[in-house]
């Protein structure tokens, strides 16, 4: 996933988690639209989803923020993405709200 699109998901997570303090678990997916070669028509084409917990967002040491990759704190969470070697994106099923 690139640096921006992982970038804006990360601070989304910690809007929620600040912003919500009764809240345990968050969940963020990021979708383009594109269009169905087979119909012709526009959808929403899944590129990553995420899944944190309170307790995983917690153990990022805040103190030291400019220390943090927001690329490789993402990919330490529960995340479903499915991208090519060059950074070709492809469909995927994005976590469910329970």
């Amino acid at each position: 996933m690139d640096d921006a699109r992982q970038s804006a998901a990360f601070r989304v997570l910690g809007a929620v988690f600040v912003r919500l303090p009764s809240v345990q678990e968050a969940r963020v997916s990021g979708y383009r639209q594109v269009v169905d070669p087979t119909t012709g028509s526009t959808r929403d084409q899944y590129l990553y989803s995420i899944k944190v917990t309170r307790a995983q967002w917690n153990r990022i040491h805040f103190g030291q923020l400019a220390q943090v990759d927001p690329v490789a704190a993402v990919e330490a969470f529960t995340l479903r993405r499915n991208m090519t070697k060059i950074g070709i994106f492809r469909d995927i099923e994005p976590f469910k709200l329970v």
